[in-house]
């Protein structure tokens, strides 16, 4: 399996009507009929879920994949599937008491205009110890669709870490494009230096991680 990866910002690949189609929607449909045109995939995926399609008019790669004719999925947990798999997202991690207790309290004892930072570090966990959790999720959808060649659609910051996987697993990554419509001064891009400088990754056990379900576990 190889997985060709594209990062997004997601409202790149989204959009609405009457409001039509943005320079950044242009852009992103612009790499991937190029992609398209120079590689043979037989897989065309994103993390997105099919409840997306009620909210916007439409999402481009499910167009796209329609005028190709190649098979396109949806890869990424519901809200039911993530309860499954325990994923914990920056909101939540922050109303964990341990949280609260070792990062939210202490550091608003030093200043109590630091909402900033407390989301930042909440951001840098779900980074370092919530998203190997989705994006195995992800690598075990698209290995249910025996693809050979995936061109995969994906948040930008994802391009940071899902590749470790990928290797881990002896599969492939090619990167095709990254930072569509991305701002790179948005908070997580920060949190995932933080993570760096602060081991978070290397951390075996966290607070934020809880017990993985029996079916989750190697």
């Amino acid at each position: 399996m190889i997985l060709y990866l594209v990062g997004v910002n997601h409202e790149a690949t989204r959009y609405k009507q009457p409001r039509g189609l943005t320079k950044e929607n242009l852009v992103f449909i612009d790499v991937i009929e190029s992609t398209i045109m120079e590689h043979s995939f037989d897989l065309l995926a994103e993390e997105e879920q099919p409840e997306c399609l009620i909210k916007y008019s439409a999402v481009s790669l499910d167009a796209i994949h329609r005028a190709h004719g190649i098979p396109h999925e949806f890869v990424d947990p519901n809200q039911r599937e993530r309860e499954g798999i325990k994923y914990r997202n920056d909101r939540e991690i922050c109303g964990l008491e341990e949280f609260r207790t070792q990062v939210s309290h202490p550091v608003l004892e030093k200043d109590e205009n630091c909402g900033h930072e407390i989301e930042k570090i909440a951001h840098a966990h779900e980074i370092a110890h919530q998203f190997p959790i989705r994006e195995r999720f992800w690598l075990n959808e698209l290995r249910k669709k025996n693809a050979q060649n995936i061109l995969f659609v994906c948040g930008d910051i994802h391009l940071r870490t899902f590749p470790r996987l990928l290797e881990a697993e002896g599969i492939r990554p090619e990167f095709i494009k990254d930072g569509i419509g991305v701002d790179y001064t948005a908070i997580e891009y920060s949190a995932f230096d933080f993570a760096k400088s602060s081991n978070l990754f290397s951390q075996a056990d966290c607070f934020c991680k809880g017990n993985p379900p029996v079916d989750q576990m190697d």
